[in-house]
């Protein structure tokens, strides 16, 4: 009776609706509505997949009409600069120029997806419109991303295949030395060498700079200039594959610059090297902003020496700019630097400092503001190439190995370390020296000969002449200098992807190890993950110990009101991550297959593999590097249940092969030596659940009963059409409606009394409610959660909603209690509290997990 009344209810409000929103059926999306990645996506041939497919794209106008062409409209559209990752771009072609169109207009195209609007263009993805009415300018004044630095000799994996930015058709950067002016006639333009190689003069690897002379580009470069030039990345490829022939348009002329008094670099352009080493810009006189990594007065104790690095980026905010580190040297200290100040420099570039880096002499810098981020340290080993370490000179790095050789007295201090990549540190071949100075307030007092040491610091390299020589380190901070001895602590963090409380000691599952970890630790039997119960938010969270509403990853994906555009596979969150917490201590960080710490804290990523190649991966950088923490997902039980179920032999076969891969794992702590001081922590990020209803067409069926204009938010979703009020966006168990317009009182009410009348529907939880539970606003304006049973899937198993909610959850290590079962509420927000706890880690603010004081001894 009581979904009855709530029908009833339904329908009394929409036919009072009638006169003030018609009832309408859900907005039939615009002709092939997908996004700007997606038709980015080629074939094994270099061609869009959508290639002869109408589609419509939304993007920001990155050159005004009448520069490409003067007759008819011809241009390129990108993802918008405040914008998430997965981004790209693609030509437009239109005929008739009536319509002008400038640069920042947010627009709407449909067309003809084409190799190519020109012959000239072969292999650059471009929309044909039938006319200018398949435009439609939904705004103006955008930003663009800026410009994407490259290489002048692109590979087409780095500028067409990148897992997050695909750069045909975007906005790129190319810096080298001008060869080949035309300067007359319709085709202008030049060549610029800016290849990989170092070899700025051979003319190998250069490309093409080009405009037309309509364009009002005016360019006063000559033969041998060095330049920088901006301008929309697109290919002339005279056959398959396209998969080259890269060369640069600008859209202004702005966007071509001689590289004179003091112009602006960014620092990994500064540092270029010529094939000898030395510095590619020596004599010229550039500025730069960056962060200094260190201070003045510890390299050296009257004259100005520190390392400054690129900022460090805005994590989610695309692109990821290539960063760079510069050796900043001068005579005397006329302004003291802390580490972290950031900085505008302007000074001549050379080779000029005690050591070999690339150095700028300064004459003038600036502190605009003090406590900024440095830079991550990247791991190293020691016995690197110049080939592998040129990229990293003067930028944060951190090496692990056994100390060979030590010499405590005199002003220059130093270890020798052996942290070869082939795993022998007792042999003393592949080693690097580390280097601190008497006055610099770091020390290197208790180390002996023969103990691991974890040190982090500036990649540096010794004077001599080019090609310029040995690389060493330069701590920066005491705390980058540390023995191993003294951190006998090691961390075991295992994520385990859909994993029901009930799949261990089940009848006939043969799980001895989980067992013995169980019998061994504590198990919270009372534990819960985030709100929705989906992977990536729950990811997140086992990530950084902070709630969804802190992280702001709400789930699989969720839609962008401020970009009006769906976003997918999250990396998008600004707190810090458990690594990250753990390097700022100087200790060292693994993972296996957890991507949300892959440059984001682990100081050594594998990709994983199934069940045995994640365990062997796991097992070899125990053996080898042994980190401090270790984090090791396993995501096939997920998976299988979505297939096969929860019950069945399929999910048993899965969860007994992890059986065996955690006890391969744990054999290796033991031949470290690592048993007696080993912590595991085993955790679950959503449960599952099978379906036996799915409810996806009853939620449009309902939609279209309310009649407000609405449109499902699919993975391949573009631009929407302008009068769509409701995106909804599936989550397997649950669905997160947002909306994108005001409803009116009515609107609502009807879209609440609806929802709530779909049998299966456990609640509609409202945005107040929703807050309540410590999630984001992206979350969405509603949530339908379903109940057990029922989902928004055709899968046999699925989680995303409260019925999924509870977790798995195990604490095992030397001050766990042994045998305990954990009743009260915890959540899995609360593990990187615990691990931080256990290992002495300060926790930084954004940490909303608890330390749970009851499972411990």
């Amino acid at each position: 009776m009581k979904k009855i009344r709530r029908l009833l209810a339904v329908i009394l409000i929409c036919v009072f609706c009638v006169g003030v929103c018609p009832l309408a059926s859900a907005a039939e999306p615009l002709p092939g509505s997908t996004d700007l990645y997606l038709l980015s996506e080629n074939n094994s041939d270099g061609q869009a997949k959508l290639l002869g497919k109408t589609v419509t794209v939304e993007g920001i106008v990155t050159v005004a009409s009448g520069v490409w062409h003067d007759q008819v409209n011809y241009f390129s559209i990108v993802t918008p600069r405040d914008s998430y990752r997965f981004g790209g771009g693609t030509l437009v072609y239109s005929p008739g120029n009536a319509t002008q169109y400038k640069v920042g207009d947010r627009v709407v195209v449909t067309g003809i997806v084409v190799n190519g609007a020109y012959a000239s263009d072969k292999g650059t993805t471009a929309i044909r419109t039938a006319s200018s009415s398949d435009i439609q300018v939904r705004g103006s004044g955008v930003a663009l991303p800026d410009a994407y630095p490259i290489y002048t000799d692109p590979l087409y994996e780095e500028v067409e295949l990148d897992p997050g930015l695909r750069f045909e058709g975007m906005p790129v950067r190319v810096l080298g030395k001008v060869s080949d002016v035309a300067a007359e006639g319709t085709v202008r333009g030049f060549y610029v060498d800016g290849s990989r190689d170092g070899d700025y003069e051979d003319g190998a690897g250069r490309m093409q700079v080009k405009w037309y002379s309509y364009s009002g580009i005016e360019s006063q470069v000559s033969q041998g200039d060095w330049v920088v030039v901006e301008g929309i990345l697109m290919q002339s490829d005279a056959s398959s594959p396209y998969t080259s022939g890269y060369y640069i348009r600008p859209s202004s002329s702005a966007g071509i610059q001689l590289i004179t008094q003091d112009t602006v670099l960014r620092l990994s352009e500064a540092v270029r090297q010529k094939k000898d080493g030395t510095a590619a810009l020596a004599g010229l006189s550039v500025t730069v902003h960056g962060v200094a990594a260190g201070p003045t007065g510890q390299w050296h104790e009257s004259n100005t020496a520190f390392a400054m690095v690129s900022p460090r980026q805005t994590p989610g905010l695309d692109p990821v700019y290539p960063s760079g580190g510069l050796y900043v040297y001068g005579e005397g200290i006329a302004q003291p630097v802390a580490r972290g100040d950031a900085l505008t420099v302007t000074g001549v570039l050379g080779n000029a400092g005690y050591d070999g880096n690339v150095s700028l002499t300064p004459s003038t810098f600036t502190v605009t503001a003090s406590e900024q981020p440095v830079l991550s340290e990247k791991f190293i080993y020691t016995d690197w190439s110049r080939e592998q370490l040129q990229g990293l000179e003067s930028t944060p790095v951190k090496i692990k190995g056994r100390v060979t050789a030590i010499k405590d007295t005199g002003i220059t201090r130093t270890l020798t370390v052996d942290g070869s990549e082939d795993g022998n540190t007792t042999d003393g071949t592949g080693t690097m020296v580390v280097k601190v100075y008497s006055y610099s307030g770091l020390s290197l007092e208790g180390i002996t000969v023969g103990e691991e040491v974890v040190v982090s610091g500036s990649l540096q390299k010794e004077a001599g002449a080019a090609p310029v020589g040995d690389y060493f380190v330069r701590p920066v901070e005491q705390v980058g200098i540390q023995r191993c001895s003294e951190h006998p602590a090691r961390t075991l963090y295992v994520h385990l992807d859909g994993f029901r409380n009930d799949y261990v000691q089940r009848e006939d599952w043969d799980t001895p190890v989980f067992d013995a970890l169980i019998s061994g630790g504590t198990r919270c039997t009372n534990a819960w993950g985030e709100y929705v119960s989906m992977t990536t938010a729950n990811m997140t969270t086992l990530c950084t110990g902070a709630h969804t509403g802190t992280h702001q990853v709400p789930a699989l994906a969720f839609y962008d009101k401020v970009n009006d555009r769906r976003v997918r596979f999250l990396q998008n969150y600004d707190v810090a991550t458990v690594g990250e917490m753990f390097g700022s201590q100087g200790l060292l960080v693994g993972a296996i297959k957890q991507r949300k710490l892959q440059n984001r804290g682990a100081d050594l990523f594998a990709e994983g593999g199934e069940i045995a190649e994640t365990a062997s991966q796991a097992v070899q950088m125990i053996l080898h590097e042994d980190p401090d923490l270790m984090v090791v997902l396993f995501n096939e039980t997920d998976s299988t249940a979505h297939k096969y179920g929860t019950s069945g032999p399929q999910i048993q076969a899965v969860v007994e092969q992890i059986d065996d891969a955690l006890g391969q794992i744990l054999d290796a702590y033991r031949q470290r030596g690592h048993a007696e001081a080993l912590n595991v922590v085993l955790v679950g990020d959503h449960g599952m659940t099978e379906v036996h209803t799915n409810l996806t067409s009853t939620l449009s069926d309902v939609l279209d009963a309310v009649g407000i204009p609405y449109e499902n938010a699919a993975v391949n979703i573009g631009p929407f059409r302008e009068d769509t009020k409701l995106v909804y966006n599936l989550a397997s168990g649950s669905a997160e409606i947002y909306f994108r317009k005001p409803l009116t009182q009515a609107e609502y009410d009807a879209l609440i009394a609806g929802l709530e009348g779909i049998t299966g529907v456990a609640r509609v939880y409202t945005r107040s409610e929703l807050d309540a539970m410590d999630t984001p606003q992206n979350l969405g304006d509603l949530v339908v959660d379903c109940a057990e049973g029922y989902a928004f899937s055709t899968s046999v198993a699925e989680h995303g909603a409260k019925a999924q909610q509870q977790i798995f959850m195990v604490f095992n290590g030397p001050t766990i209690k042994q045998g305990e079962l954990y009743e009260t509420e915890c959540r899995s927000v609360d593990c990187v509290a615990n691990i931080l706890a256990v290992h002495g880690v300060p926790a930084e603010d954004t940490v909303d997990g608890a330390v749970l004081n009851g499972i411990y001894k």
